[in-house]
Parts: C-alpha cells; structure tokens; sequence
C-alpha cells in the first residue's frame, strides 16, 4: 500500500468537500442582502364621480438615499391614507399607474417629441394591483445618475363625493455601488413598449356594429431591432377587451386575457406572463395580437405590452421604431374633464416603512442548516470508509503473511 497516495487522496477529497460547501453556501445566501421598503409617493383628491389625470416627476432615489439600487419586485398601489388599505374597486378604480424613465432609453421604440408613451415605462400597474415580479436571476438596475424619472396615473372615483387618496410603491431591492457588488449570475434587464399600433402609438377606436358576439381583432406585425431573452410580460386592454396576444415568428409566447369582476375590467386590463424564457432576435417578426367585443363603439382602446428583456444586442437608432405623438380620437367623447393636481414636490415623499426580507433570510439559513447536515453526513462517511479501509487492510496483511 503507497501510504502518500493514501495521504493524497484524503487531502484532495476534502480540499473538494470545502470548496463544494464554500460555493454552495454563497449561492445559497448572495441574496440575503434583498430588503423590502414602501414608500407613500403621494396623496391627492379624485373628484366624485370624476378622474384624477397626472403625469408628474417622481424622484425615485430618494427613498433610497440615493444610492444606487436594483429591483426585483415592485408593487404599485392606490391606498387609503390613513388605514394605508388598498381601496377596493369600484369605489376606487385604478385604470393604471406608469412608472417611466426619461434618461434611459427604450430598446424597442425610439423617443420623439413630448408623447410620454416615448419615455421608457419601468413598471406600471391596473387594477389587481399585481406585483411586478421578475424572476430570479433577474433584476432592474437603477443608478443615481438617471433621475428622469416620472409618473402617469389615472384614477376614477366612482363615489359622488371627492375622496384623498395615497399613491404607494412597495420594494425589494438591492443596493450597490458597482455591479460587481451584485449577486453572482444576476442579469440585468431592461424594458420595452409593444403596441398594436404603428410608431409606438397606443390608441384606436372599436367601430362597434351593434351586434351582440361579435369581436374586433387588431393585429399590428413589428420587425424587432434588438435581441434578447424576454423575461416577463404584462399586458393591458381597456374595458370591453377580452384577450391578447404576444407573438414571435407565428408562435404565441404570452396569452393574455381579461378578468372581469362585477362587470370590472381586472389585470392590469390584460394578463400577466411571467417566468418566461423567450428567445428574440433581430429581424424576427413580432405581433401584438388584440381581441376587443365589437358590440359598442369603444373610444380610445388599448392594446399595449410592457415586456423584460435580457438584452444581449442593442438594438442601432435606424431599426428602432420611430415614436410620435399618440392621435387624439375625434369620433367619441373624451374620457375626462377633471382639473390637474399637482402633487407634493419630490422633498415630501416619504418612506413609511423599511426592512429586510424574512423569507429570504429563513430560507437562506435553512439552507444553511441542511448544508452543515450534508456536511457532517459526508465528513462521517468518510470517516466510516476509512475504519473499513483500516480494518480491509489490516485483514489482507495478516491473511498474507508468512509465519
């Protein structure tokens, strides 16, 4: 028996065994840091019967300090003020809240001139109030350096009398300095705006024909100017909508459609697709499918995607999309007639509440603990294997020796 070979070998399997636990114990816990924070942006009154209309700078880094920050999930909410409880539809009806970026740029639609459909949507929300949720490793980096930043909410108050309200962001992030300070394996995302109409406008009219199960299909093909793996997926259709379609090359890659409840339209107006993992192309032929009922005529439809992507070619400023200004409709009645509100200026926002993310931490030490039980079973058997290798060999030694 070669006893440095012996020796050898034990040494290398538990060189083997630390670095296997080192490895598996910080990807288990590289996302401990993720904290959770909600932030009240504003509150502001929503006339009885009538709509609030705003489109107003958000200074988004200051709740975080201004410290640069990536988000993982994000949830936009109308509240009470005071109780901080959502307010249920129908009393209060969030028909959506944008969350854009003018210093960043949309990597499907080029910006032009003031249409704020042109700015890059980050996030938004409807009525489900659904959290923005991208799967992991993905995440959406925010730096210091973009403050650009804005909001566009329309808010119906169906109640007679004018009620307050309060605009609510929920969190989890990360902080960082340099992207290096990030999770090992993260993946930045970016976003861009899919329309059913050319030149990244968003509106058009249901003709309706007064017939009762009839439907109007609107279908608009893009050739995509980026590449990339779509992560996430969220649609969004106005009342009388019934589903959408996101489709790459003739197969469908997110099936969207409308919930109802109480004749409320849920969803975000759409649907959600989530946990994707879609590959695009430069060149390849995307649609935007949409399905509205063609019963009544229908003013100022939508038919919109706001889609994640892993972008891993940009796309060049001769294949974007060229934005314009979104036509306004003369053929129905326009959808308010509520005066603006200016919100509180950025100083004022204020974060309500900060703290780490408990599921993450109590799965991270579990994961802890079960790593230090493999750890300890695999130190044992190897413990056992070499008794049973003493033992073997003192057996073989005796059995073959020469008296």
């Amino acid at each position: 028996f070669n006893k440095n070979k012996e020796k050898e070998m034990k040494v290398v399997s538990v060189v083997v065994l630390c670095l296997f636990y080192l490895v598996t114990v910080t990807l288990c816990l590289q996302w401990s840091d993720e904290k959770k924070i909600t932030v009240d942006v504003t509150t502001f009154p929503v006339p009885g019967n009538g709509m609030s209309m705003h489109y107003a700078p958000f200074d988004i880094m200051s709740p975080f300090a201004h410290k640069n920050f990536a988000w993982t999930t994000m949830t936009i909410q109308i509240v009470d003020p005071v109780t901080k409880q959502v307010i249920p539809s129908p009393q209060i009806y969030n028909h959506h809240v944008l969350v854009m970026n003018n210093g960043q740029t949309d990597v499907w639609c080029k910006k032009k001139d003031n249409n704020m459909f042109t700015k890059t949507i980050v996030s938004a929300a409807g009525s489900d109030y659904t959290p923005i949720n991208l799967p992991r490793p993905n995440l959406y980096l925010v730096y210091n350096s973009t403050t650009n930043w804005f909001i566009n909410w329309h808010v119906i108050n169906y109640q007679n009398q004018t009620r307050n309200v309060t605009l609510q962001f929920l969190f989890t992030y990360l902080t960082f300095n340099t992207e290096s300070d990030l999770p090992r394996g993260c993946i930045p995302v970016r976003t861009m705006f899919i329309s059913s109409e050319p030149h990244c406008e968003s509106e058009f009219d249901v003709p309706g024909n007064n017939t009762p199960s009839t439907i109007f299909v609107r279908s608009r093909l893009h050739i995509s100017p980026v590449s990339g793996n779509i992560v996430y997926a969220l649609g969004h259709l106005h009342r009388g909508g019934i589903y959408q379609q996101l489709i790459i090359n003739n197969k469908v890659v997110c099936d969207a459609v409308s919930t109802y409840e109480d004749g409320w339209i849920k969803q975000g107006g759409a649907g959600i697709c989530g946990n994707m993992s879609v590959r695009l192309n430069v060149g390849d032929l995307v649609d935007d499918l949409v399905v509205y009922n063609n019963t009544n005529y229908i003013t100022e439809a939508m038919g919109l995607f706001l889609v994640w992507i892993q972008v891993d070619q940009a796309p060049s400023p001769s294949s974007m999309l060229t934005a314009t200004s979104a036509p306004t409709s003369s053929n129905g009645p326009t959808t308010s007639s509520t005066p603006t509100f200016v919100p509180p200026p950025p100083t004022e926002i204020i974060t309500v509440e900060e703290s780490d993310d408990k599921t993450v931490k109590v799965i991270s030490i579990i994961c802890l603990c079960l790593l230090l039980v493999l750890l300890a079973m695999v130190v044992a058997i190897v413990i056992f294997n070499n008794r049973m290798y003493r033992i073997m060999r003192a057996n073989y030694t005796t059995d073959f020796s020469f008296e």
